[in-house]
């Protein structure tokens, strides 16, 4: 793929299925990005919040998942859309 959008289930297992799943379709030089990425600067959730879709204006699963699998190192468009180019 050169792309890959992701916004399904937000709940963090599922989010970090689709991560590691995308990212063996995704060539060098292609995307991964998805949508509901806010508060990116709480990393650490409780199981129950991880287990919800959203809590308190978060998708916690969606935060914790992004930043397991890249850290900082994604780029932020739109508030809440995310992106990383792959190598």
């Amino acid at each position: 793929l050169d792309i890959c959008y992701i916004d399904a289930d937000h709940r963090y297992d599922y989010v970090k299925k689709d991560i590691e799943l995308s990212l063996q379709k995704i060539k060098p030089g292609g995307i991964i990005c998805g949508h509901d990425l806010e508060n990116f600067n709480k990393v650490s959730f409780t199981k129950e919040e991880l287990e919800q879709d959203w809590v308190n204006g978060v998708h916690c699963g969606v935060v914790q998942a992004v930043y397991e699998f890249f850290g900082e190192d994604v780029e932020l468009h739109s508030h809440t859309v995310w992106s990383k180019k792959i190598n």
